[in-house]
C-alpha cells in the first residue's frame, strides 16, 4: 500500500486551513503580540490570499529532503523521532514536517514522532498547538528566544526555515553552531534560505500593484476575516511589507553558505537548489537553497 494513502488518510488530511488560520492569527496577534503583531497578521493574510512565499515557496523540496532523512525510522517497532522546529510564523513549517513524516511512515510514524516548536512569540505557538490538536499530533511548544533555548534532550532532526535571517550577520555562525549542537551525533539539520541578492527598491510598487489587490480580493470574498476596519488592516499589511529587508534574508552566494558552516564548525552533508527562475503566482522571487547540516565530529 502506498505510504501516502493509509487507512483512508492522505497527506491532504494534515493540510492547514489557511482561511481559518488567517482569522485566528489576526485575533491572537491583537491579543498577545506587541511590535510583531503586523508580522503575523500580514503573513497569514498573504497565505490565505494565495501569495506563495516562505515555506510554501520550496515546500516540495523541503518535504522531500526531510522525508529522505526520516526513512531510517520507518521499520515498525523502532524508536520514534525527536524533531525540533526553531522559529515559526504560523503552523506552516510544522505542517511541512508532518507531511514529510507521514509520506515516509504514515500515521504510525507520526505517532512515534515528538515535535517541539520554539519561538519567542505566543501567537505562532498557539497556532501550532491548535493545528496539533486538530490532527492528534504530539507537539510541545516553548516560548523563548532561540539564543536562550536550553533543550533537555538532543534531537534526531532540526527543521528550520529562514530563521538565521532574524539574527545579525555577526551572530549567525554562533546560532548555527548552537542549533547543530542540539542534534544527536547522527542527527541532521535541514535549513532553507533565500539565495542571491534582491534589492529593496521597488518594494512599495510590488505591494501596491501585486500584493494589495490579492489581499483585497481575499477580504472581499471572505477568505480573510477582519478584526478591525479594512483600512486599518491594509495599513498593517503595508507597514509590515515595507519593514522587510530583502538584502539580509539569506545567502548572497553558496560560498557564503559554506563560509558560515566553516565558521560554525558545522558539516554540510548536502545542498539542493530550488528552480532559479521559479515564479510564484506572478511574483518573482529569489532562488532558495536547502542545506542539510550535521554536527562536526572532531
Amino acid at each position: 500500500m502506498r505510504n501516502d494513502v493509509i487507512k483512508g488518510e492522505t497527506v491532504a488530511t494534515f493540510a492547514e486551513d489557511l482561511q481559518a488560520m488567517a482569522g485566528r492569527a489576526y485575533e491572537l496577534a491583537l491579543e498577545f503580540c506587541g511590535p510583531c503583531a503586523n508580522y503575523h497578521i500580514y503573513w497569514t493574510a498573504r497565505r490565505a490570499a494565495g501569495i506563495v512565499g516562505g515555506v510554501d515557496a520550496d515546500r516540495h523540496l523541503l518535504v522531500k529532503q526531510l522525508a529522505n532523512l526520516a526513512k531510517r525510522f520507518t521499520p515498525p517497532g523502532d524508536r520514534g523521532i525527536d524533531l525540533l522546529i526553531p522559529g515559526v510564523a504560523d503552523s506552516g513549517i510544522l505542517a511541512a514536517a508532518v507531511a514529510a513524516i507521514f509520506e515516509v511512515g504514515g500515521r504510525s510514524l507520526l505517532q512515534r514522532t515528538e515535535f517541539t516548536v520554539i519561538d519567542q512569540c505566543a501567537t505562532p505557538l498557539k497556532l501550532c498547538e491548535e493545528y496539533s490538536r486538530k490532527h492528534d499530533l504530539k507537539v510541545s511548544t516553548e516560548r523563548c528566544k532561540l539564543e536562550n533555548y536550553r533543550p533537555d534532550r538532543s534531537f534526531d532532526l532540526v527543521f528550520a526555515h529562514s530563521v538565521l535571517a532574524f539574527f545579525q550577520p555577526e551572530d549567525r555562525a554562533r546560532m548555527l553552531s548552537a542549533m547543530a549542537n542540539w542534534l544527536k551525533k547522527d542527527g541532521h539539520f535541514v535549513y532553507s534560505a533565500n539565495l542571491g541578492v534582491s534589492e529593496n527598491t521597488g518594494k512599495a510598487a510590488r505591494f501596491e500593484n501585486i500584493v494589495l489587490p490579492r489581499i483585497g480580493d481575499a477580504v472581499a470574498d471572505g477568505r480573510i476575516k477582519l478584526c478591525e476596519e479594512e483600512t486599518a488592516f491594509l495599513e498593517r499589511c503595508r507597514q509590515r511589507h515595507q519593514g522587510i529587508s530583502y538584502e539580509s534574508t539569506g545567502f548572497r552566494t553558496l560560498d557564503e553558505l559554506h563560509a558560515l558552516a566553516e565558521s560554525a564548525n558545522v558539516e554540510i552533508e548536502s545542498v539542493k537548489l530550488a528552480d532559479d527562475d521559479d515564479i510564484a503566482n506572478g511574483i518573482p522571487r529569489r532562488s532558495r537553497v536547502i542545506a542539510v547540516f550535521k554536527r562536526s565530529i572532531n
